[in-house]
């Protein structure tokens, strides 16, 4: 199964996208279709919990959705411990653990809506750092080869 880190903007996007627009469908193949795995930390975790008590998010999410969401965002991931020590591989210092959790939890792809970050493209590692909507179109591809190759 394809695993991927989402960082904390894409996982606080969810919470506010239009009912058809491309974040919703991502949210929709992870939490409904299970087309992939997230893969999140204690790091990931925390930062999306400090993110959706900020007064953007609490203007237009009620405390309990807060709740329910990132008790759906820690029972529908895979949490992993930390043990790479990455530094100064991410545009910004807050976003090296973002990769460790890629790492330590062998996910394929970063999911982000970071343009400096997303411009890694590439880590050594073989993960792929990309938006959210270059995602989508890759789950879409790899899911065509599943389907030919089963054919």
């Amino acid at each position: 199964m394809v695993r991927a880190v989402l960082d904390t903007t894409t996982l606080a996007t969810f919470t506010t996208a239009g009912e058809k627009s491309l974040m919703r469908i991502l949210a929709h193949r992870w939490l409904i279709e299970e087309a992939f795995q997230a893969v999140i930390s204690a790091y990931i975790y925390a930062e999306l919990e400090g993110v959706l008590h900020k007064k953007y998010f609490q203007s237009r999410l009620t405390h309990e959705q807060i709740i329910a969401y990132l008790q759906t965002v820690k029972e529908s991931s895979t949490l992993v411990t930390l043990y790479s020590s990455i530094r100064g591989v991410a545009p910004h210092a807050k976003d090296d653990p973002v990769i460790a959790t890629a790492i330590d939890g062998n996910a394929q792809y970063i999911v982000t809506g970071d343009k400096a970050f997303e411009r890694i493209r590439l880590i050594q590692s073989g993960i792929r750092i990309m938006s959210p909507v270059d995602f989508l179109h890759e789950l879409d591809k790899t899911n065509r080869l599943r389907q030919e190759q089963a054919a």
